[in-house]
């Protein structure tokens, strides 16, 4: 992703309307740049406006989630790291590779930005705040994994026991080594395929496999 335009669209399949109590957000991720701020840097985001609806992990100067922010310097530049943020009712939780990096007691509803497709790399709510750098392995969960399931896959990729039904909660999983062509797709049970830039043709918004 070269933090100026580059996105993938993955659609407003129901599977990623999550609403209610219960989130997990991952991503293996490496920064090229950081941006100004913590919001700036899209990896995973489904927002819409000025309407507080929605769910997004997100990595500017610092790591941020529902204005939760991870301490400075817990994602280095030009690293490999996996990042997941989890919600369960009570407690939102970052994690950076798989160790508790923040918490914050809240409660709150997570509000379905039913107008918004989810966007990797950039935000569909606020246009520009793009991600510079690389993005693997995208998982969308619409349950609240804990520490040790986070550290019991972050490593791998996901078996077939995780999206070969609805069952384990795993609402949309972007491998991202497809390799070629425009479209990314969903291994999860929902196969909410993604468009690489922005429309069905090469063009230059388009990131890089």
């Amino acid at each position: 992703f070269d933090g100026t335009d580059d996105r993938l669209d993955c659609g407003n399949g129901s599977s990623l309307q999550i609403t209610g109590n219960k989130i997990t957000l991952e991503a293996m991720i490496n920064v090229n740049e950081f941006k100004s701020q913590p919001f700036a840097g899209s990896v995973i985001v489904k927002d819409q406006g000025s309407n507080s609806s929605g769910y997004m992990i997100r990595c500017g100067g610092n790591g941020s989630w529902h204005e939760i922010s991870t301490p400075a310097n817990s994602v280095q530049l030009n690293n490999w790291h996996h990042v997941a943020a989890t919600y369960d009712g009570a407690t939102m939780r970052i994690y950076i590779d798989g160790e508790l990096a923040v918490q914050s007691s809240t409660v709150f509803t997570i509000g379905n930005a039913s107008n918004s497709n989810l966007f990797i790399g950039e935000s569909p709510g606020f246009p520009g705040r793009v991600f510079n750098g690389k993005i693997d392995e995208v998982r969308i969960w619409n349950v609240s994994r804990t520490q040790s399931q986070i550290q019991s896959t972050m490593n791998t990729i996901l078996t077939s026991e995780y999206y070969s039904s609805s069952d384990s909660g795993l609402a949309g999983y972007w491998r991202l080594d497809d390799g070629v062509g425009q479209s990314a797709e969903d291994l999860s049970f929902f196969s909410n395929n993604a468009t690489l830039g922005t429309s069905a043709n090469p063009d230059a918004s388009d990131p890089q496999w």
